[in-house]
């Protein structure tokens, strides 16, 4: 089968190198290059990753995609670096950091390295799980843990919409739901609807099953500039993740007060 991957970054090549050990003939587009995302081919289906992440249009099979979200979801992959998630990341950066001047950094894993040979920078973030996939993982200098600088809430998990009446695409997609990262993802977008934040308000949150029952969530809010951050986390019951979510987000909230995000 013939997949075509539109965007050539972190996420696109990542995802054709999981369709090529599926067997997979892969042509990986620049975006932009006049190839519409979900377009179909008479060889085969379109994959492609939208905002919410990877999807394929009708063509690419079921099994496929079976293999290839739970390979990819089981690992709770972070892999993608957009405005909203730059925001957080540079939010904390400041936060830890004050002295470090942020600039506007953008591109694949090679125009980045690229940038930073040429002295645009002296430090970027990467995705480590992109690098090694990509065979680049000696240019790594450091390798933050989560509890340094937490993620966006559901950072790296990926969704698919369907609709509430589609009972045959519910069913096929109930086969690829990976349930630890369903569960984790409850609580930590349970914490966002309390506080309420714009796709630009950097709040951090990461869950973690303890393979137990229980999940421990951490979760923070901080202004863009840097200063006033908060954290909190909770710890209990899988079955209760999201009311977790819920109480740390209605504690971050009450502790920032009216006009916190407003510098």
């Amino acid at each position: 089968m013939h997949v075509v991957v539109i965007g050539a970054g972190v996420i696109g090549v990542t995802t054709a190198y999981a369709l090529r050990q599926h067997g997979c003939e892969v042509t990986v587009l620049e975006r932009g290059s006049g190839v519409a995302q979900g377009a179909s081919f008479a060889n085969g289906g379109v994959i492609s990753h939208g905002y919410a992440g990877p999807w394929a249009a009708p063509g690419v099979p079921m099994s496929l995609l079976r293999a290839l979200f739970q390979r990819d979801a089981s690992l709770r992959l972070r892999l993608r670096i957009d405005p909203a998630l730059a925001e957080a990341r540079a939010a904390q950066l400041r936060a830890k950091r004050p002295d470090i001047r942020i600039v506007e950094f953008r591109g694949n894993v090679d125009t980045r390295l690229e940038k930073l040979n040429n002295g645009v920078a002296d430090a970027t973030f990467l995705a480590l799980a992109g690098l090694k996939r990509l065979g680049k993982a000696s240019v790594v200098s450091a390798i933050l843990e989560p509890t340094e600088m937490l993620p966006a809430v559901a950072q790296g998990a990926v969704g698919i919409e369907c609709r509430l009446d589609d009972r045959a695409t519910r069913q096929y997609l109930a086969a690829i739901d990976h349930a630890d990262t369903h569960i984790a993802v409850r609580a930590e977008r349970g914490l966002l609807e309390r506080l309420d934040g714009s796709c630009r308000t950097p709040i951090g949150a990461l869950a973690i099953l303890d393979g137990k029952g229980g999940l421990r969530l951490d979760g923070l809010v901080v202004r863009p500039d840097g200063t006033g951050l908060m954290t909190t986390f909770r710890e209990g019951r899988i079955a209760d993740a999201e009311a977790m979510g819920r109480d740390a987000g209605e504690e971050l909230k009450r502790r920032a007060g009216p006009g916190y995000f407003a510098v």
